[in-house]
């Protein structure tokens, strides 16, 4: 027999046993998988609780269909009939614009609009600001290699107000990250292919999607499970092999022996296994591995990352006057706000609250503002509540309260980001393998896709 051991129970490392179980079935190999969680839970930063009615999301709430490994997996599991979806009448985002929400009109991809006529009639910019977005098929592609990031790339092509009102909610929102020091290699990879191969990113989106921007796939780009996207970690647990999984064992050191590697957990005891899986954060990737591969644990040291939280709200509709028609609200820095955007998550998707009650959340923290993060729970709570109020028409304390805080939880896709990482891949193999979204991209389907490759490099050196 030989030995995986996966280090980190989130939808990684469980993702990574999955396949590996399924691969041994097939293949007839004589693998023993086992799983060690630091936490009590099984799932990182998925949390989908059930509260009083309520469907309430900590973490990732949805995933998207453009990178297909999530919904492929999904429908593996028999979840195919959970899948739900937005609205159609629900499936428009705001944009906080001198302290009031404006529709980001129709045919819209992050910065770029591919449907010149709604963009022309839109309040999201100031028409000095509009004509300077509309030029950018007449700036010259770039001429130069090397990294560059999403703050220089937009006011390259856009102007700075595009950064400001929809390059930095928008497209650094993502990532919780400051523009300026986020690489669009790295982060936005399909926006530096269009402009190498197009020249305008106007022209590449209308030629790509045939002119109808992201309308058409508004309502199936991004999808969620009835049950929340716990249910995913719910039933990949049920798929795998009780005795192969262990909470509250984190993995305090790591050897290299003759005959492998040993990890030793923090209840004392020690796993031996032919290659081990770090499907951790890479801070505390590069701790365990520090002296048994320096070259390793460099390059993973140099990821930073940057704290958020989530505070979910539930309402009676009655006392709130927004219609809540839409995905949310995101605040552009400019606007000054502690908020970086508001979802409305019973509009989102379905049955997320009671049939008389809405459920909003709230985003805090990131680069920048993780000193927020410093307060206690009901200061924050007040907090976004002050700037909640207003907007949304607020007339009576929240029904619901719940805030999920995720120290150094966003990885920071940084200028350099794929030099490190190249650094990172050179340097694994050999029975140690690291996985996650720190790498190759943030989210759910990318976690997948990062099991997929794990797992296929893994066996082929041990399989």
């Amino acid at each position: 027999m030989r030995n995986v051991l996966i280090l980190g129970g989130g939808l990684t490392g469980l993702s990574t046993a999955y396949y590996l179980q399924k691969r041994a079935r097939e293949g007839g190999l004589d693998l023993g998988i086992s799983v060690l969680e630091a936490s009590s839970r099984w799932g990182g930063k998925i949390a989908s609780d059930q509260m009083g009615g309520f469907l309430v999301e900590g973490g990732p709430d949805s995933f998207i269909t453009r990178k297909p490994w999530a919904l492929e997996l999904v429908r593996e599991l028999g979840l195919g009939d959970q899948i739900c979806e937005t609205s159609p009448e629900n499936g428009r985002v705001f944009l906080l614009r001198d302290g009031a929400p404006v529709e980001l009109p129709a045919g819209m991809a992050f910065v770029v609009p591919t449907a010149e006529e709604p963009f022309l009639r839109s309040g999201v910019l100031s028409e000095e600001g509009k004509r300077r977005v509309l030029a950018e098929v007449d700036v010259p592609r770039r001429d130069r290699g090397g990294d560059e990031s999403v703050a220089d790339f937009v006011t390259r092509r856009f102007g700075k107000e595009a950064l400001e009102r929809l390059g930095q909610p928008l497209m650094a929102g993502i990532h919780a990250a400051d523009p300026k020091r986020l690489s669009l290699a790295a982060a936005f990879p399909e926006m530096e292919r269009i402009e190498a191969h197009f020249g305008s990113l106007i022209r590449g989106l209308r030629e790509v999607w045939g002119g109808s921007g992201l309308k058409a796939t508004k309502n199936s780009s991004r999808v969620s499970l009835a049950g929340g996207i716990g249910q995913l970690i719910d039933t990949l647990i049920s798929r795998l092999d009780p005795k192969s999984l262990h909470l509250g064992r984190p993995a305090v050191s790591l050897e290299r022996g003759r005959e492998g590697f040993r990890v030793r957990d923090s209840q004392g005891q020690s796993w031996n296994a032919d290659a081990v899986v770090l499907a951790l954060p890479t801070f505390a990737a590069a701790d365990l591995v520090g002296s048994v591969r320096p070259a390793l644990a460099s390059p993973l040291g140099e990821i930073r990352y940057v704290s958020t939280a989530t505070l979910s709200l539930g309402f009676s509709a009655a006392d709130v006057e927004h219609p809540l028609s839409g995905l949310g609200i995101v605040f552009p820095k400019v606007e000054g706000r502690n908020l970086q955007a508001c979802t409305w998550s019973s509009s989102k998707f379905p049955d997320r609250a009671p049939f008389d009650q809405v459920l909003v959340r709230a985003f805090l923290g990131g680069t920048g503002a993780e000193h927020l993060l410093d307060r206690e729970d009901d200061d924050l709570t007040a907090l976004a509540l002050d700037e909640l109020t207003p907007l949304l028409g607020l007339h009576a304390a929240p029904t619901l309260t719940r805030l999920y805080r995720w120290p150094r939880g966003i990885p920071q896709m940084e200028i350099g980001h794929r030099d490190r990482v190249a650094a990172i891949e050179a340097a694994s193999g050999d029975g140690l393998f690291v996985a996650g979204t720190a790498y190759r991209g943030i989210g759910l389907p990318d976690a997948i896709h990062s099991a997929q490759t794990t797992v296929a490099d893994l066996l082929a050196e041990i399989g």
